[in-house]
Formats: structure tokens, C-alpha cells, sequence
């Protein structure tokens, strides 16, 4: 038996079907899949949106496997940090702690050192009160500062005395303690009798008390006149005495000196002048401080410019100091390197400065310049390097005009009370000036600086003040 199997599917399969007209006697079997071959085309496409749904959820899964991994990492990171953070918390307490140990070993140090202090004092106080009821006694007195004064020679020999060799040409043997200076070195050309090569010698030789000079003979006369200029004693070596034996010079080891240069003032008699310029100086600030207030708002309120005027001057050593001045003339006229001295009715001048000027109250501030060290109350005024007497320099004029810088300038001076001030036009004007300050550092003594300061207030207005 014949059989044919036709399998139609879906909506084709009736169709075939019924355009099919199959023999009674055949046995045909037709399987018609119509509604369930459409189902399994349902169930396959839901079968592949499943498998996608399968895989969308296994890439989120992946994500949040990223995510937790990253979540964990941050948290140990975090973790890590704040490990970190208390470590350094524990060594930050380590460390008070110990700056606490410190403080307290200091704080106990600094007591027992008061307590070894205040032990050492006692003896001292007991010594001021001993002396001061010496004191009340002047015989007593004279007895203590001569029995001070031995003792102190015994115990300590002579005052030391810093020494500086200058070797000019002529090399000579010196001791240890010497300083010595090659002139070419320091480029010290004594011939040259002008500011710098003062300022250069005061620098070579610095605090020097004895300045020794080793030259040929024919530069000795130019070496005696720059020692000059020095605070300090200058010699000059001159071996050729040795054959005349001489009984007043003086020797450096071995060598014969003759003096040229004396420093007028003693270690003492500086003591005493410095300790009278301090004292001096800070009782008038205290009483002239309304004046000096008073002077420097007038300056400013009237004038453009500041209150203070600096000008560099020579000093002593002739080493250059800034002196201060009120400001008396237009800030834009002022001459800060002195080439033209001021005149009478000179047109730079305020005012105001030209009444500050008359009454000598621009020369105040001087005051503080006593303080620091620069000047003293009483001395020869300070020049600046670039004046002039006529048309030469001042020591052009005067060979011995660098001699009067072997003391500190002053707000006074000898020639001021002499009336010898104002400008210098002529040569003569200043060599009144200068005989009067060589006389002042010859004759040097604390009660001529006392009559000076006294002859001074007579002073103050001058018809040369201007």
C-alpha cells in the first residue's frame, strides 16, 4: 500500500492541501502543524529573548562584580589612610610629649641657673653696698681706686693694645700678635692726601691702637701726615736712629719709632667722653622732644618731602657717617653731597628751614647720631669730602687738616664758639676753623667740653647761622 505523507506547515501547508486532491484510496496522512507550527515559532523567538535577557543579566552581574571589587579597593585604600593618619596622630602625641620633656628639663635648668645666679649676686651686692658707703667717704674713696688700680697692674700687666704694621717697600720682622698690611694691598698710597685714601687707612688698619709704619725715608714725610687722621698712635720705623742711640723714641721689636701721631684721648678720657655724650644726649631728646616733634611737622606740612635729611660726612678715623639734618631746603634742591655750601639768602632754603637754620634747631637730630656713635656732643664739626674753602678742597688748604679727625665730630665745637662758621669762601676761613679744632683735640679735658656746651647756648642765634 502506497502510502504519500505531506507535511504542510503553517497557513502553506492548507493551502497545498487544499489545492491537493489526493486519491480515496490512497491512505494519505496529512499532518497539519498550522496552529502549532505558529506556536513554536512563538516559543523559539521567546526562547531568544530569553537567552538575551539571560546574557543582559549576566553583564549586570559582571558590573556589579566591578563595582563591589572597586567598592572593596576604596575601602582598603580608605582604611589604609586612616592607619596612616593615626600613626601620625600617635607620633604627633610622641612628639608633644617629648617637646613637653624638654620644656620641663629647660624650665628646671633656667631655675637652677637663677638660684647659681642670684648666688653669685650676693657677694656683688654686698660689694655696691660696701662701696657705696666707701663712697660717702672720699678719702676712703681715693684709697679704694688706688688700691683697684695696683691690684689690677699686678694681676693683668699692662693694657693690651692692638697693633697694625703697615709694610710700605721696607719689609721689617714682627711679633705674632701683630697685624701686619701690605700697602699695595690695601691700596694705600699716602701721597694721596684726599678722603678716600683716608677712609681706606681707617678701614686697613680697623681698631688698631698703635699703627707702625715700615717705608723708605722718602715717603715718611706723607706717612706722618696720614697717620694723622687716626685716633690711634702712629709710628714710623726708622732704623738709621739705632747709630745715635736715642733716648726718646719709642721701639717695636727692636726696631727704633719716632712718634708722630699721639691719639689725644687715653682709653680713660674716651671712657669718660663717651659716657658724657650718652648722658647728654638722652636728657636733651627727653626735654627737646616737643621741639623736635614740633620742627618735624612743620617740615612736612609746609614742604613736600620727608622731615629727616641724610648727608654723608667725614668722620673720625675719617671713616663717612650719615649725619642728620631737619630738612631745610626744597627736597628736590637738596645737595646731599655738599659742593655748594649754603649761602646767605640762598634760594634753596624753605621758610621754615631758613627759621630752623637761625635758630640752629636743624642740627637736633644730631642728638641720635650722639647716640649711635657717630659723633659726640662736643668736637670738631664734621665736613662733608666734596666741600671747599674758595675753590680747593679743605685739605688741599691745610696739610694738618686731617689731624682733626682723630676724635669724633661734634654738635659743638671750639670754632663755633669762636664764631668761626658759616662758609668758607676763602682759604682763610677755614684755617681759622681748623687752628681752633687743633687746639681743642690737643687740649682735650671734660671741663672744657662743659664750658663749650655752656658757651654754645650763646650761640645758638648767630648772624653766621644761615
Amino acid at each position: 500500500m502506497k502510502r504519500n505523507i505531506l507535511i504542510a506547515s503553517g497557513t502553506a501547508g492548507l493551502m497545498a492541501f487544499a489545492a491537493t486532491r489526493l486519491p480515496a484510496a490512497d491512505e494519505d496522512a496529512l499532518i497539519l502543524q498550522g496552529t502549532a507550527g505558529t506556536t513554536l515559532a512563538q516559543e523559539q523567538q521567546a526562547l531568544k529573548a530569553a537567552r538575551r535577557q539571560s546574557d543582559d543579566a549576566r553583564d549586570r552581574a559582571a558590573l556589579l562584580a566591578q563595582q563591589a571589587t572597586a567598592a572593596r579597593d576604596a575601602a582598603e585604600q580608605a582604611r589604609r589612610r586612616a592607619a596612616a593618619v593615626a600613626a601620625r596622630i600617635q607620633q604627633a602625641e610622641a612628639d608633644i610629649q617629648a617637646a613637653q620633656a624638654r620644656i620641663a628639663i629647660i624650665a628646671r635648668l633656667q631655675h637652677a641657673q637663677a638660684a647659681r645666679l642670684a648666688a653669685k649676686q650676693e657677694p656683688v651686692v654686698r660689694l655696691t653696698a660696701a662701696l657705696q658707703m666707701i663712697a660717702r667717704r672720699p678719702l676712703a674713696l681715693a684709697l679704694v681706686r688706688i688700691a683697684v688700680a695696683r691690684l689690677a697692674v699686678s694681676l693683668l700687666g699692662g693694657v693690651p693694645h692692638l697693633t697694625a704694621v703697615i709694610m710700605d717697600g721696607v719689609a721689617i720682622a714682627t711679633a705674632s700678635h701683630a697685624s701686619v698690611i701690605s700697602a699695595d694691598a690695601a691700596n694705600l698710597h699716602p701721597e694721596r692726601h684726599d678722603a678716600d685714601m683716608a677712609a681706606r687707612l681707617a678701614g686697613a688698619v680697623g681698631m688698631a691702637e698703635r699703627v707702625i709704619v715700615a717705608c723708605p725715608m722718602d715717603r715718611m714725610d706723607d706717612w706722618s701726615a696720614a697717620l694723622k687722621s687716626l685716633s690711634a698712635r702712629g709710628e714710623i720705623v726708622v732704623p738709621e736712629l739705632l747709630r745715635f742711640a736715642p733716648a726718646r723714641v719709642d721701639q717695636f721689636d727692636g726696631q727704633p719709632t719716632i712718634i708722630v701721631a699721639g691719639g689725644p684721648l687715653q682709653f680713660r678720657d674716651r671712657l669718660i667722653k663717651r659716657l658724657f655724650d650718652l648722658v647728654v644726649a638722652a636728657i636733651a631728646i627727653i626735654l627737646l622732644s616737643p621741639v623736635l616733634i614740633g620742627a618735624a611737622l612743620a617740615v612736612r606740612l609746609t614742604s613736600p618731602g620727608p622731615a629727616l635729611f641724610r648727608q654723608p660726612r667725614i668722620g673720625k678715623d675719617a671713616r663717612p657717617f650719615a649725619i642728620y639734618k631737619f630738612r631745610s631746603m626744597r627736597a628736590e634742591a637738596s645737595d646731599h653731597q655738599a659742593a655748594t655750601l649754603t649761602r646767605r639768602d640762598d634760594d634753596r632754603v624753605t621758610p621754615v628751614g631758613a627759621f630752623l637754620r637761625r635758630t640752629s634747631i636743624d642740627e637736633l637730630p644730631q642728638l641720635f647720631n650722639v647716640l649711635k656713635g657717630d659723633m659726640s656732643i662736643v668736637g670738631p664739626r664734621p665736613h662733608a669730602a666734596a666741600a671747599r674753602a674758595g675753590d680747593s678742597l679743605y685739605w688741599e688748604v691745610d696739610a694738618r687738616y686731617w689731624a682733626r679727625h682723630c676724635i669724633k665730630p661734634g654738635m659743638t665745637g671750639l670754632a663755633q664758639v669762636r664764631g668761626h662758621r658759616g662758609s668758607t669762601d676763602h682759604h682763610q676761613d677755614l684755617i681759622d676753623r681748623l687752628q681752633s679744632d687743633l687746639e681743642y683735640v690737643s687740649d682735650w679735658s671734660i671741663w672744657r667740653d662743659l664750658r663749650i656746651i655752656v658757651a654754645t647756648l650763646g650761640v645758638l642765634v648767630h648772624h653766621k647761622a644761615y
